[in-house]
């Protein structure tokens, strides 16, 4: 079963619908965010096994849409005195990165599937493009993006592990098992609070030790990336492969 978004207006992928509104064929603002995300969390709770190439898509198709309707609603998005078209925020700027390594990855992988890995002009023209599109800046201080993906990824396994012996535990107890609802808004609150409450910096680990589901893991990194985007955390990292640390902004 293939991933849908049903609005009413529109229905079918995500990426269609991000394309859309790009080309100007659908209102931006006309779109709920907090509809599409509830209804990707309904369809990945169906999921036996979570396709964690399919959750990164969706977090980077995601980001882009958000960006795109905090400039139609932030005056803070519009230039004063020209025409110039805002900047792209930093975190989109930093998935749509992994976005597009990921797909010279793919790339590459297809070729030495197909004919052996070997590093031509043509390959080297294909990565200079890439490189050259990057930005210099780094929003996450001293973190990588790979770094910060493969923390989600582990959280996501660690608390895959949580929610198949809880669901264990409870069988003898319930018939059904059923996943808490959980909403970005309160889930925002909730990191706030936490973080607010830790002395100095908290590790990734920490903030996701208490997880219980998969689906409590996207939407409370999903909840990290707006409070980064909303500029209220640090995100830092001591040392390479280090653990990554969280702290309040300012």
């Amino acid at each position: 079963m293939e991933y849908q978004v049903n609005l009413g207006f529109f229905e079918g992928p995500l990426d269609l619908l991000f394309h859309l509104v790009k080309k100007n064929k659908l209102e931006i603002n006309n779109i709920s965010l907090a509809a599409v995300t509830e209804q990707y969390l309904a369809y990945i709770r169906k999921m036996q096994e979570l396709d964690l190439d399919f959750a990164g898509d969706f977090l980077v198709t995601a980001a882009q849409l958000m960006e795109l309707k905090s400039r139609t609603l932030l005056p803070s998005y519009q230039e004063k005195g020209d025409d110039k078209k805002a900047q792209p925020h930093e975190l989109v700027t930093k998935l749509l990165e992994y976005k597009k390594f990921k797909e010279l990855a793919s790339q590459l992988r297809e070729r030495e599937e197909n004919r052996g890995l070997f590093f031509t002009r043509d390959n080297e023209k294909l990565i200079d493009e890439i490189v050259s599109d990057l930005p210099e800046f780094n929003p996450l201080e001293n973190v990588t993006l790979d770094d910060f993906r493969e923390a989600f990824i582990k959280a996501l396994r660690d608390a895959a592990k949580r929610e198949k012996a809880l669901k264990e535990a409870k069988e003898d107890d319930q018939p059904e098992f059923r996943v808490e609802e959980i909403s970005i808004k309160d889930k925002l609150l909730e990191l706030e609070a936490i973080i607010e409450e830790s002395s100095g910096w908290i590790t990734f680990g920490e903030l996701f030790s208490t997880t219980t589901s998969r689906i409590e893991v996207v939407v409370t990194f999903l909840a990290l990336l707006e409070l980064i985007k909303l500029k209220k955390i640090k995100v830092s990292q001591n040392q390479l492969y280090g653990e990554i640390l969280i702290c309040r902004e300012g």
